[in-house]
């Protein structure tokens, strides 16, 4: 009965529009094509708005995605709204390298979501986290006394908008990462994400305990927060894997 329920969910697939936001070159783009499976490039192609369809399996549950990545342009404000229409889940993005991102993070993007998008839940998403320890970086913000967004500051300007979850990731160098992204993304989505506090493991990232290539040692997991009650039935267990080597990575608030 318990299989024959599990393939019931199977078959039955949650529909879910995403919709990625944030300023432009944040690394919104490069996420999305690393998710796709495309190859990384480092040459900057304009977004205006493209759509891109996906299917995902988390335990027993199927989401059939439909993403739509925006331009962070300012002339392309008075149109990004139409991408908001019905929309399950807002993902914004900012880059760890560039502070004034985030900044705009609670300036520009979180009130604009919220405006037209008052109920749908919100991941965080610190998008470049190779780049934080990057020596040109560094010097770069070090002439204005700045420092890259650290892994703290980005999860309490999650906490402060609200945010089911801050989830950091690097297209380029841990693809891996930009897949918990959005394992977190579907399950927040499907109103899953109702963890209480515990030591668990994201399926993509520990299926076996331990990353491919990554020693047993070099894993942390971490702490999840309580969630407010809520009437969501057996809600999902998530793991939520630290790789050490590239700082922190995910964190589910």
């Amino acid at each position: 009965m318990r299989r024959q329920r599990s393939l019931m969910a199977l078959d039955e697939a949650t529909r879910c529009k995403l919709v990625v936001v944030g300023d432009s070159l944040s690394g919104k783009t490069a996420m999305l094509h690393t998710f796709l499976g495309r190859q990384f490039t480092d040459v900057h192609t304009p977004t205006t708005f493209e759509n891109y369809s996906s299917t995902m399996e988390i335990n027993k549950y199927r989401m059939e995605l439909t993403i739509w990545d925006t331009s962070g342009k300012p002339e392309y404000d008075s149109v990004r709204p139409l991408s908001y229409n019905e929309i399950t889940i807002a993902l914004i993005c900012f880059d760890i390298s560039r502070p004034f991102t985030l900044h705009n993070v609670v300036r520009k993007w979180h009130p604009e979501v919220r405006k037209h998008c008052p109920t749908s839940p919100i991941i965080l998403v610190g998008c470049k986290m190779d780049l934080r320890n990057n020596i040109q970086v560094m010097a770069e913000l070090s002439k204005d006394r700045g420092i890259p967004v650290s892994h703290d500051r980005g999860a309490k300007i999650g906490s402060q908008i609200g945010a089911a979850a801050y989830v950091e990731c690097s297209a380029r160098t841990n693809p891996s990462s930009v897949h918990e992204l959005f394992e977190v993304a579907s399950l927040a989505a499907m109103g899953k994400l109702k963890l209480h506090k515990s030591y668990i493991d994201l399926p993509s990232a520990c299926r076996t305990g331990t990353l491919p290539g990554l020693s047993t040692t070099s894993l942390r997991r971490l702490s999840i927060r309580k969630k407010s009650e809520s009437k969501v039935q057996a809600p999902v267990r998530v793991k939520a894997v630290v790789v050490e080597r590239e700082s922190r990575g995910c964190i589910v608030m």
